[in-house]
């Protein structure tokens, strides 16, 4: 578990030294998973971009030291896709995949570090802080809630049902988890509301519909929780 400095570029985006950015990854395993590399012996990164006219794809032998990045040229909503295999990857088996989240790289791009979740295939992995590897989670537990991907990324959760001695407390609370950080984020309620949060009603098994209220330019994009 934990932190792998696994691969970097310091000519992306040019091979000037007045145009390059210095990148760092850090592949991240999820805070429940030891065994997420167990059998992997090659990586394959694939970098994709908006004017990246076709993926970039390096392949290496796998090892916990440095890797680095194929050249990336300047582009917007980059992605990087890490693949962990077992054999020679024409023949392989696929361990563990990761995605970055999209950024963009330009002439204005500092220095910067990306951090990508790494998850073994077909296992379970819990939400886990990219800051530091640890295990995070909800601050109210329950089912039934609504989730709604949002255009930046994020995911809203609305509501909730939790069971207690078979009584059920329908949850008013709305949480933004933010696949950026693998943190979750409690949004409060308003000074004039009295309930435990922001919602007017505690509700489950309902619908959370995300709606674009102005033109596509700009947009002005809003829930509706029915």
């Amino acid at each position: 578990m934990g932190f792998i400095a696994l691969s970097g570029c310091d000519s992306c985006g040019g091979s000037s030294d007045e145009n390059a950015v210095d990148m760092t990854v850090n592949l991240i395993t999820p805070c429940n998973q030891n065994n997420t590399f167990e059998g992997a012996n090659y990586m394959r990164i694939t970098v994709t971009g908006e004017d990246i006219p076709s993926p970039l794809v390096k392949d290496f032998e796998f090892s916990t030291g440095e890797a680095e990045l194929p050249e990336i040229p300047f582009s917007k909503s980059v992605q990087l896709i890490y693949e962990a295999f077992t054999e020679d990857i024409s023949t392989a088996s696929l361990v563990a995949r990761g995605v970055s989240e999209p950024f963009d790289l330009d002439e204005n791009t500092a220095d910067l570090t990306v951090n990508v979740l790494m998850s073994r295939i077909n296992a379970f992995a819990k939400t886990t802080s990219l800051s530091d590897g640890s295990c995070s989670e909800m601050g109210n537990a329950r089912e039934g809630h609504a989730a709604t991907l949002l255009p930046d990324g994020k995911v809203l959760i609305s509501g909730g049902v939790k069971i207690e001695q078979n009584t059920p407390f329908y949850s008013e609370m709305l949480t933004l988890y933010d696949p950026a950080t693998g943190t979750f984020e409690e949004i409060p309620k308003p000074d004039e509301k009295q309930g435990q949060g922001p919602l007017n009603l505690g509700r489950a098994y309902h619908t959370a519909t995300l709606v674009n209220f102005g033109s596509a330019d700009p947009p002005d994009w809003k829930v509706i929780i029915v």
